[in-house]
């Protein structure tokens, strides 16, 4: 029923169903031990990027290691001034949304093959500037 009447786009194009396949056949190579090691190494690097984040920002953790996959969440002290445009200079793209009440915000990090941890770093050193 929904595809029935949302999903009209004028033309079909089954290429992104196509490729399904080979993207995860792709991720599946980008660690020797295939998804396993992807899904391992992307947990790592969220728990090391959570870590060096709550350092800087000097907050717990909302969420014990057990309960980390490859995203993690973090409390955001405060709405800082001008924190989009900073991120946009730099070229980081990251949510920090209002939640769980107003006034009150969330840091939320992914990890995947393509991030490393000097990206959260600069993540955290743009948090940090004035």
């Amino acid at each position: 029923m929904f595809h029935r009447l949302f999903d009209w786009t004028g033309t079909f194009d089954p290429s992104a169903w196509l490729a399904v396949p080979a993207a995860l056949e792709t991720m599946a190579g980008m660690h020797p031990d295939g998804w396993s090691g992807v899904m391992a190494a992307n947990r790592r690097l969220a728990l090391a990027a959570r870590d060096l984040l709550a350092s800087r920002l000097t907050v717990g953790y909302p969420a014990p290691d057990e309960m980390i996959g490859s995203m993690a969440a973090l409390p955001f002290p405060t709405a800082r001034e001008g924190l989009a445009q900073r991120f946009r200079r730099r070229k980081i793209v990251v949510a920090v949304p209002e939640w769980p009440t107003p006034g009150s915000f969330v840091l939320r990090v992914s990890a995947q093959r393509y991030n490393t941890i000097e990206d959260y770093e600069r993540l955290a050193d743009a948090l940090a500037a004035d």
